[in-house]
């Protein structure tokens, strides 16, 4: 497409309704001053402005629309996320997909207002719900080298007004859900402001249980060396966002070490798509921009779910917690005291199970006094619902779901 050709997309754009915003040529970043205000008061500002040959690739601001942006590498995720996304927000909206990766965007109309951007975000990967003050790449090469793609049509050749509405309680319900799916904190909404306002809790990573002995701040380079060598370079990371990812996190780790592109470099040889020049370039592009959210726990991590283990595993030596145990009487179970337990084997006292306090249920065979109770099932098939359902019972007493409440009381 040449200059003319991109001239012309982004006044069609602008004549249905969308405020085209110029990006740099085989990127999706903005080096626009001011650039969503000049989009915002005048959608069709940059439809008017001739085309740079540097800023060739095209965007739209995403002012007054919800765009569903499904950044995960997982493609069974990827597909769950939008099941949820078409079963709740609607099956009609546009559809970008890249080429070269199984994520895609899902872009609707918001029912009233510019509301701003909600994320969810874990170790799978996030998803944003893209708003005021954001765009979204529309047109032109990714920087991962893919093209880009719409169904069932292009902006430009469908107009803003003709786009599927989602109202606010559809977004917040859809992006419940794949928290619950992804098994991550509650969504968090960012103002246009750029700073962060919370409706819930800061969506809180995954645990990781990282190998006693590793720090991930400070690691030591022989650790790092070895979780580079034992972290294969499989299907899991055939995309670019997923290697990419591996590159900052050793870039951060060795903070862009020569020793750091020797192990990058290593790792990346491991591919059957390695190209020397491409990973020197990549190393070059990341001190441009370092990582702020990554560093040796992610190749730890990344290994260790590979079935990596250190060599010396075996060798370590775990101190033996200790803990305080009741003493109990054999003959009438009344606790007499208490001793510290060394973890070591004790003689058996037998004590008649009649004698033993009886479990208090507060509901049919679920929810015991003073133990912790789960429900265990697949993502979005209504666990946290029943949950509600069950407490609101237990609050008022009444029977809601056919199980009368042995107890009743705050919840």
């Amino acid at each position: 497409m040449d200059l003319s050709q991109i001239q012309e997309l982004r006044q069609s754009m602008a004549a249905h309704g969308w405020a085209p915003i110029p990006l740099m040529t085989g990127d999706k970043s903005v080096k626009i001053k001011d650039w969503s205000i000049l989009a915002r008061e005048k959608r069709d500002y940059f439809a008017q402005q001739p085309v740079r040959s540097d800023m060739a690739n095209t965007g739209f601001l995403c002012d007054g629309l919800r765009v569903v942006d499904i950044d995960i590498d997982d493609k069974e995720y990827v597909h769950h996320v939008g099941r949820i996304a078409l079963r709740v927000l609607g099956d009609r909206p546009l559809m970008r997909r890249r080429s070269n990766s199984d994520r895609v965007a899902l872009v609707y109309r918001a029912a009233e207002g510019a509301p701003p951007k909600a994320v969810v975000s874990g170790a799978r990967g996030k998803v944003e719900v893209l708003g005021r003050g954001q765009q979204l790449h529309a047109f032109g090469p990714h920087p991962s080298g893919g093209t880009l793609q719409w169904e069932p049509a292009a902006p430009g050749e469908v107009g803003v007004e003709d786009l599927q509405v989602v109202a606010d309680s559809q977004v917040d319900l859809f992006l419940r859900e794949v928290a619950e799916l992804l098994e991550v904190a509650a969504p968090v909404t960012i103002a246009n402001t750029g700073v962060a306002v919370q409706n819930a809790p800061e969506p809180a990573p995954a645990k990781r249980e990282l190998l006693i002995g590793f720090d991930p701040k400070q690691p030591r380079s022989e650790d790092l060396w070895e979780a580079v060598r034992g972290l294969p370079n499989d299907g899991r990371f055939d995309s670019w966002e997923a290697w990419n990812r591996i590159g900052m996190a050793l870039w951060a780790a060795t903070q862009g070490s020569h020793e750091g592109f020797q192990m990058f470099d290593q790792w990346s040889q491991k591919h059957r798509s390695y190209d020397p020049m491409k990973t020197l370039q990549r190393w070059a592009a990341i001190g441009r921009s370092p990582p702020k959210d990554l560093h040796a726990g992610t190749i730890f991590w990344e290994a260790q779910q590979a079935g990596w283990k250190p060599a010396y595993q075996s060798e370590r030596i775990v101190e033996r917690p200790q803990r305080v145990v009741d003493d109990i009487d054999p003959e009438t179970g009344e606790v007499l005291g208490q001793s510290v337990d060394d973890g070591l084997a004790a003689r058996f006292v037998w004590v008649d199970p009649a004698r033993f306090p009886r479990r208090r249920f507060l509901y049919g065979n679920s929810y015991i006094r003073k133990f912790l109770s789960v429900d265990v099932a697949p993502g979005g098939v209504g666990k946290s619902s029943l949950a509600l359902v069950e407490l609101l019972a237990i609050a008022t007493g009444r029977d809601l779901l056919g199980i009368e409440p042995n107890e009743t009381g705050a919840v």
